[in-house]
């Protein structure tokens, strides 16, 4: 839950989301990441690897 507090979430929204019993892939889907998980919050925390292509 301090987690999810650090990455933008509001108290609530971390305590439901942190003990949903929903699935990861739902939970993961849900509006509450969609808008606080931007891109560029992903990106400063190095979660997804950037794939760069030459063409």
């Amino acid at each position: 839950m301090t987690q999810l507090k650090q990455l933008g979430l509001t108290v609530e929204q971390s305590y439901t989301t942190a003990n949903t019993r929903k699935g990861l892939w739902r939970t993961a889907h849900s509006k509450t990441f969609i808008y606080t998980l931007t891109n560029e919050k992903v990106a400063l925390r190095q979660l997804v690897l950037k794939n760069k292509f030459i063409i």
